[in-house]
């Protein structure tokens, strides 16, 4: 017999034909205990190579931490669907230390909801926060109440000046704007107008947004291009208002080589763009369902990776070591800016 996973004292006491009070009297050297059950227990604790988990112990003799998370609900965005699955992967691998992580979803299309959620998150007062602060006043608000609870917190997606984070998670986004600019600068053998699409946000209370098109405008004004880049608010989904705004504010552009939008849902602009103008290179963010049909159609050519995935596990992660294991944390944690084009698109799909 081999020890092929971590038994339980149930499962010892199962084996040894005994009752987990005598496997847990013989673990733990107290209490009496006959020799033909000490015999018994003694023997499957050889066999399975029984070794204490002092570590283990020693969490349980402390006081459980709560984590709370607020977070856009799923069904907003295939990111936000992305960001979920991390934070679920990283409660199972940190279960082991007791940490009870209560997550609550808000309607990433009204701030107020955000505004309440985090209130009540702080009525509660966990002994943390994963926080993704998408809206730029409400988020400046709620999470000054945290910092003078002394509530530690953490952010993934958007940096916001003027807050005090244990860390925030994600990656450059004014560098990320300039990558995307980098791209169709590259593609275009002669740069024309420019197109920076923000899609069913108000970009005005949305930093990450900003910052990205401020990379953007960056870039080819290093370069010195003599081009309009022209911005264009579309705050809806509906199919049938992305066109008829197009029309009023890109109809009039002509040699339209480049699309730079600012999120995940650059579908739903992808193919609109790429029937008026033919050449036009488009970008946007992340490999949502939706995108990898885009890219595989051709009407998306980029998607830079923001890895929600990764950074709301990372954020469970560093919670966990600041407030379990006592560890400095860094204040940042940059993810990588990765390109996904048709040609590697099904390396990322294996991963």
């Amino acid at each position: 017999m081999s020890q092929k996973k971590n038994l339980t004292i149930k499962d010892i006491a199962k084996l040894a034909n005994v009752s987990p009070g005598t496997v847990d009297r013989v673990i733990h050297n107290r209490g009496k205990v006959s020799d033909k059950a000490m015999a018994k227990v003694s023997v499957v604790l050889e066999e399975i190579q029984y070794k204490p988990n002092v570590f283990a112990q020693s969490l349980k003799k402390q006081k459980s931490l709560s984590f709370s998370v607020l977070i856009p609900r799923k069904e907003d965005d295939g990111y936000w669907r992305t960001a979920h699955e991390g934070i679920t992967k990283a409660i199972e691998d940190f279960d082991h230390f007791g940490i009870d992580v209560k997550v609550t979803s808000f309607n990433s299309k009204i701030p107020a909801d955000f505004t309440s959620k985090a209130n009540e998150i702080l009525s509660v007062a966990p002994n943390g926060l994963l926080i993704t602060p998408i809206f730029l006043q409400e988020s400046l608000d709620v999470l000054k109440k945290f910092e003078q609870a002394g509530i530690p917190y953490v952010t993934f997606n958007t940096k916001i000046p003027d807050l005090n984070p244990s860390c925030t998670i994600g990656q450059n986004l004014k560098q990320s704007g300039r990558l995307a600019a980098n791209l169709i600068d590259h593609c275009c053998k002669q740069v024309g107008n420019l197109l920076i699409i923000h899609l069913d946000e108000n970009p005005g209370n949305a930093p990450h947004m900003i910052q990205k098109e401020n990379g953007f405008r960056e870039y080819f004004k290093s370069r010195n291009h003599n081009m309009e880049i022209k911005s264009i608010v579309i705050p809806h989904r509906d199919p049938n208002r992305i066109n008829e705004i197009l029309n009023k504010q890109a109809g009039d552009l002509r040699n339209v080589t480049g699309a730079f939008v600012t999120t995940a849902k650059v579908h739903l602009v992808a193919y609109p763009i790429k029937s008026r103008f033919n050449d036009c290179v488009v970008i946007g963010y992340d490999p949502t369902a939706n995108n990898i049909d885009g890219i595989k159609s051709g009407t998306i050519d980029f998607l830079i990776n923001q890895n929600p995935y990764m950074a709301a596990y990372e954020g469970i992660s560093k919670l966990t070591d600041l407030l379990v294991f006592g560890k400095n944390i860094d204040q940042e944690k940059l993810l990588p800016l990765d390109i996904i084009t048709r040609e590697n698109l099904d390396s990322y799909l294996l991963n």
